[in-house]
């Protein structure tokens, strides 16, 4: 029968994830908004070059091209990290403890006893509780790929036989993230 304390450390390892989720979320968020702006600045820059070459008569040069390349690149970009931002949304708790017979647990970090339903180790601080791999992501359009999956089942392009899935980072307490 679980007691209150295992309740407790259950909804502290789900508070932790959710709030770690959404840290990733808003800086993920806010390199999109980045490339966005940079995507505006070329658009204008096209736009700008296209006129002047209209006002001229002439062809459009190679730096139009360059410029339209330029911003492919970038939106594809923004898709690769739209497609992490709902592999963030997905992750799910799921414990690292190392149960031993007697009640307690190894500390994934320092190898010290602790508490089964402990979130921290108490004498080294490393979190116990890893959240879990993110899917990973078509390298053509960004979208998450299934497990196994050999093509992407929304732009139908085939995808590596062995997919790399990202490993979330993990922060010690008390650092802070970069």
């Amino acid at each position: 029968m679980p007691n209150i304390f295992d309740d407790m450390s259950r909804k502290a390892n789900e508070l932790a994830l959710e709030a770690d989720k959404k840290i990733r979320i808003t800086k993920k968020q806010g390199e999109i908004g980045k490339i966005r702006e940079r995507i505006r600045h070329q658009i204008a820059f096209l736009g700008n070059t296209t006129y002047l070459v209209h006002q001229r008569g002439q062809a459009l040069p190679a730096d139009v091209e360059a410029v339209c390349k330029t911003i492919d690149d970038l939106q594809r970009t923004i898709a690769t990290m739209e497609a992490e931002i709902e592999a963030i949304k997905q992750e799910k708790a799921s414990p690292k403890v190392v149960p031993t017979t007697s009640g307690l647990a190894k500390c994934v970090s320092c190898g010290q006893p602790v508490p089964a339903h402990a979130t921290f180790c108490p004498h080294c601080g490393a979190s116990q509780v890893q959240p879990q791999e993110a899917p990973a992501a078509c390298p053509h359009c960004g979208k998450p790929v299934t497990s196994g999956a050999r093509f992407c089942e929304y732009c139908g392009q085939a995808v590596s036989s062995n997919p790399v899935f990202p490993t979330p980072q993990k922060f010690a307490p008390g650092s802070e993230e970069k």
